[in-house]
């Protein structure tokens, strides 16, 4: 689909019923996922198609859209598994044991493809504040690196470059609704800065415009405890926010005027205009930068 609503196909082949998609970096390959959990590779520039096992979850490509991480969940939870495998399913390996914690494993790879996500099976440090495992193709010096957070239902977004992290989380502080943060992921430097931003809302609805520069679609207002079931903000609608990540100065840049719920919003390459995908399923609204 391109700015000016021009929809092109890229293949003449169908998928019907298909559930969900996701896809390389690059948009030339894509997992698809029926609902019977069944799924195929897809390469849009060859056709070539491959079988990939239905025990496989939450599959991600890895940023040069050449691996791909999947929870590999096996009726037996003794042979559960964080795997990486090449898209077709080929030359797969284990990476991590999940065992019974598959929702507490989050896939999300870093933009340098240092880490491939997150687990969150550390220890309750003291109120709600806990650690998190950055999980990576091999332990190091014997364990994970992890941050430390707080809250629940923890949701990652990493800046352009990877040496940050914001995420939203939930706590009693904030009513029980998503709050944003920022924290230091750099080598070395994992954890060592954290700052609230002071944002409440969820971080799949923010994109960076830069290392330091975010966009957040902001709920006008949310009532108690939204943090803990997000479907009821549905309808709420968003204001959109600039945000500078290293000052956390706030700015107002847009109220749309007609009301827009956003599930996801992204950028245009010359970060010029931002688009929003409606929650509703009405398809993509743009704002003019």
């Amino acid at each position: 689909i391109s700015t000016d609503g021009s929809v092109s196909p890229i293949s003449s082949k169908t998928f019907p019923d298909v559930q969900t998609v996701s896809w390389s970096p690059k948009g030339n390959k894509a997992v698809i996922e029926f609902p019977d959990k069944s799924k195929i590779f897809f390469d849009f520039d060859s056709g070539r198609q491959a079988t990939l096992p239905k025990t496989w979850a939450d599959i991600e490509f890895d940023p040069t859209g050449t691996k791909i991480a999947a929870k590999n969940l096996n009726p037996d939870t003794d042979s559960r598994w964080l795997i990486l495998s090449n898209p077709d399913g080929s030359e797969s390996e284990a990476v991590a044991f999940i065992g019974s914690n598959a929702n507490a494993i989050t896939i999300a790879w870093s933009p340098t493809g240092r880490y491939l996500g997150f687990s969150d099976t550390g220890t309750l440090q003291s109120g709600e504040l806990r650690s998190l495992y950055l999980i990576t193709k091999e332990r190091q010096s014997g364990k994970y690196e992890k941050i430390q957070v707080e809250g629940g239902n923890f949701r990652p977004l990493w800046s352009p470059d990877g040496n940050s992290l914001v995420y939203s989380v939930y706590t009693q502080e904030t009513n029980f609704n998503p709050n944003l943060y920022i924290i230091s992921t750099s080598p070395g430097n994992v954890g060592e800065r954290k700052v609230n931003l002071s944002v409440q809302t969820w971080s799949n609805k923010c994109a960076f415009g830069g290392a330091q520069t975010l966009y957040c679609a902001v709920p006008r207002s949310l009532e108690e405890g939204y943090g803990l079931v997000p479907e009821l903000a549905k309808n709420t609608p968003d204001n959109i926010y600039k945000i500078d990540t290293a000052s956390g100065i706030q700015t107002l840049i847009a109220t749309p005027d007609e009301d827009v719920t956003a599930e996801k919003i992204f950028l245009s390459a010359d970060k010029s205009s931002l688009f929003i995908i409606n929650a509703d399923g009405q398809g993509i609204k743009e704002i003019k930068l």
